[in-house]
């Protein structure tokens, strides 16, 4: 039996195969045929062993060999790194981890193991490269199989919303489905941007951003939005009802409510304002940042003012009356406004009120002595100025003597102003003054045309172009 050598071969002498051989005189020489052998070989092989003598005498026997093959293959390994596919597995071949394994006869078979990886081998994996000869022989080598993930996860997001605002709040909640996702192996999902389902959204729009990370950092992600319109205009509440005023005209303002912020509030007219005569009609708008409008309106009927009198006169001339007689006064001009009256007042005016008069634009009246007489108009919007009037009382007993001229003017051409003056009559209470020539209003007194009442015996004349 002989064994193969690392290069496949192997022989035998005659000397192995001899058992004993003899002659009677003497062996020359032994051969043994064939004598070497190869993998072919391994097995049984009969050889023949032939013995010649001195003399040239030969004979031969057979035998067996044995030709065996105990090396073992030389296996050589090297690192494979492989990516999971879509179902979540990977696998190698012996073919994929050899790397020139050898044998002196030659390799029947090559295996690996483990040969298949899921995701629970991501990373780095030891396997077992067995080489086998063709004669059963066997030799190993180890190896890494790196197994990669290198395949995103799949996330899938609802689609966009939109939705109206709450008449509330300036927002709307809103619930949205939780997006899903898959991995060939697993991942977890968490939200980056925007706000969680049933939160309450601005008006706008929100973007909602989700992402998928499985174990080997492969990410992936989504986006919706959420978009909120606001439609609801400002509440105009608490609105005037239509009223009538004096001016000025002041109303408390309405109240502006909305369900977002920053309302902008214009009006027509503002309280405390004067308005024209008539009605007007006052308008508030509210608009809210996102263009809603409201307008609500009021109508106002200005009140009129009252307008004073713009004189008393009297039935009598020169207001003038004797203790015991009656004098009727009239109110001249004016303009009674909302809800007013004339009254009557003496003293002052405002002073010593009349009641008896109220409401009458004529009275008549018998005082005892020289009075003023003062009337103006009361009312809802104002209290007017007074017009007066003094009547004149005069006693049972008149001027004692007649009238004498102390100065009289000189020049009595157009153009000259100079004074008249009488000598001062006993009981003489006015002194009235007046012109009988043709030419009335040619002479002026006190810059007036005659008859003109003066309480001292002196008075202005001037003389002007008729």
């Amino acid at each position: 039996t002989v064994q193969l050598n690392a290069a496949g071969t192997a022989s035998v002498t005659a000397a192995q195969v001899n058992n004993g051989s003899s002659d009677n005189c003497s062996i020359a020489t032994m051969t043994v045929s064939p004598n070497s052998f190869t993998c072919a070989n391994v097995g049984a092989n009969t050889v023949t062993l032939t013995v010649t003598d001195l003399n040239g005498n030969s004979s031969t026997c057979t035998s067996t060999v044995t030709v065996q093959d105990n090396i073992a293959p030389t296996a050589t390994c090297q690192n494979v790194t492989v990516q999971l596919n879509a179902a979540g597995t990977a696998s190698v071949t012996a073919a994929q981890v050899n790397n020139g394994s050898s044998d002196n006869c030659g390799i029947a078979t090559m295996s690996v193991s483990p040969n298949s990886f899921t995701c629970a081998n991501v990373g780095a994996n030891t396997v077992t490269l067995t080489v086998t000869d063709v004669n059963g022989n066997s030799g190993t080598c180890t190896s890494t199989v790196t197994v990669q993930d290198v395949t995103a996860p799949v996330i899938s997001c609802p689609a966009n919303i939109s939705v109206l605002s709450s008449t509330t709040q300036c927002g709307a909640n809103v619930t949205f489905n939780t997006p899903t996702y898959s991995d060939i192996c697993s991942a977890t999902m968490v939200q980056t941007a925007g706000l969680p389902s049933g939160s309450l959204f601005p008006v706008g729009t929100t973007v909602n951003t989700f992402r998928a990370t499985d174990p080997s950092g492969n990410q992936t992600s989504c986006s919706f939005s959420v978009t909120v319109t606001d439609v609801t205009p400002p509440v105009i509440s608490n609105m005037p009802q239509n009223f009538s005023s004096c001016n000025p005209v002041t109303w408390t303002p309405p109240t502006i409510t909305d369900n977002c912020a920053g309302v902008q509030v214009t009006s027509s007219h503002v309280p405390g304002s004067t308005f024209p005569s008539g009605t007007t009609t006052v308008i508030y708008t509210a608009v809210d940042v996102y263009g809603n409008t409201s307008t609500a309106s009021f109508n106002v009927t200005v009140l009129q003012p009252s307008v004073a009198a713009s004189s008393i006169t009297s039935d009598r001339e020169y207001n003038n009356i004797c203790a015991g007689e009656n004098i009727t006064l009239t109110i001249n001009g004016g303009v009674l406004g909302a809800g007013a009256t004339w009254k009557w007042y003496t003293g002052s005016c405002g002073g010593t009120a009349l009641p008896a008069f109220n409401g009458q634009t004529t009275i008549s009246v018998s005082p005892a002595a020289t009075t003023t007489y003062f009337a103006r108009a009361e009312g809802q919007c104002n209290i007017s100025a007074c017009a007066s009037i003094t009547v004149v009382v005069s006693s049972g007993n008149g001027p004692v003597g007649g009238v004498t001229y102390s100065y009289i003017p000189v020049n009595a051409a157009p153009g000259v102003t100079d004074s008249l003056v009488v000598v001062p009559v006993a009981g003489a209470t006015y002194y009235r003054w007046y012109t009988i020539n043709g030419h009335v209003n040619s002479v002026l007194f006190n810059g007036s045309i005659g008859p003109v009442q003066t309480g001292t015996n002196r008075v202005n004349v001037s003389f002007v172009l008729p």
